[in-house]
């Protein structure tokens, strides 16, 4: 938030690093991020992550990903 109200995040690419539960990255997509990228290490947390999202409306699953980040070997997939 800013001192006017609501982070103006509209048209905005985002991506979260360690995400855990996507907290940060659904808030960006709810305040408009067009592209919001959680990612995490851990199986665990990414089936998680997909859980997250699949309980979002509709109009914000279309606007986050999930993907594996790992730091020693940083390359997204090409998918």
């Amino acid at each position: 938030m800013t001192g006017k109200g609501f982070l103006n995040m509209k048209n905005k690419t985002t991506l979260e690093l360690g995400s855990g539960t996507g907290l940060g990255g659904f808030t960006a997509a709810n305040c408009g991020a067009s592209v919001v990228v959680l990612t995490d290490y851990l199986e665990a947390l990414l089936l998680n992550l997909k859980h997250n999202t699949s309980l979002q409306p509709k109009l914000i699953q279309d606007h986050v990903f999930v993907t594996k980040l790992d730091w020693n070997s940083p390359e997204f997939p090409s998918d």
